[in-house]
């Protein structure tokens, strides 16, 4: 827990800079803080990018077991 509070202050107080663009957040704030709340992002089948949810697509599926979370 230690690990993601100080990344969030990093990020609020500009320690960890913000990149230009949805890609380069995904990449730089998003996957950071997943694998920090204990998610493999390395494990396509556990977190899975640009997902369809039918009628629309999400960023990420967070799936633990066969339980998906959007």
């Amino acid at each position: 827990m230690d690990q993601l509070l100080n990344f969030i202050k990093q990020v609020k107080t500009g320690q960890v800079p913000l990149p230009e663009g949805e890609a380069a957040t995904k990449q730089g704030v998003v996957l950071p803080l997943l694998a920090r709340l204990g998610w493999d992002v390395f494990n396509p089948r556990e977190v899975i990018p640009e997902h369809s949810t039918g009628a629309r697509r999400v960023d990420y599926c967070l799936r633990a077991g066969k339980e998906s979370v959007f």
